[in-house]
């Protein structure tokens, strides 16, 4: 259990640092 909530946790937190390069990137151009 504590192995699939971390995996989620990691999951989560690399899918918002990939949406906010992905904004950061779209908004200048």
């Amino acid at each position: 259990m504590m192995l699939r909530v971390l995996s989620i946790a990691t999951r989560r937190q690399t899918y918002g640092k990939l949406s906010v390069l992905f904004l950061i990137v779209k908004i200048p151009v």
